[in-house]
């Protein structure tokens, strides 16, 4: 499903989990050596909608992402994807592709060039807000922002969902 602003990129399949996944737990700032994801930084809207929030378990899932081709707002990416229900992905699938690059480093997941890597996910308070992992200072940074129909992501960002 590609559209006027969006790339065909690739797919990936995401494990099913068989436990809780806690988000507070996951996501620490840590980019030593040994780390399982390294995290260098999480912005404090990050911390805000997302940190407190416990996720149960999902299925095993594919995840599809696009390039945007041009600047686009959150609201005309959801519109050409066709809607929430096609964007809404979990924090466990967001940790499971940081997961596959744990050290940010190359691979075949998520952008490390600089462009922001997006995902739509359920925040604490039940709306779909916007999640960004991009790399920065030896490993992931993790930021968060509300919703929005007038800022735009750049072209290149990488754009996750599930159709």
């Amino acid at each position: 499903m590609s559209g006027i602003f969006l790339e065909e990129g690739g797919k990936f399949i995401i494990p099913a989990t068989i436990i809780n996944f806690v988000a507070r737990e996951k996501f620490l700032v840590n980019n030593r050596y040994n780390a399982p994801v390294k995290i260098s930084h999480i912005g404090e809207e990050f911390e805000r909608l997302y940190l407190a929030k416990i996720e149960e378990p999902i299925a095993e899932q594919t995840l599809y992402y696009r390039t945007l081709a041009m600047d686009s707002a959150d609201g005309s990416v959801i519109d050409e994807l066709g809607g929430n229900k096609n964007v809404k992905t979990f924090l466990a699938t967001m940790y499971s592709l940081m997961s596959r690059q744990r050290n940010a480093e190359g691979g075949d997941s998520l952008s490390i060039t600089g462009s922001a890597n997006v995902l739509y996910i359920v925040d604490i308070f039940g709306n779909v807000s916007t999640a960004c992992v991009s790399v920065e200072d030896r490993g992931w940074s993790l930021d968060a922002y509300e919703f929005s129909d007038t800022d735009k992501w750049p072209q290149g960002c990488r754009i996750f969902s599930n159709q």
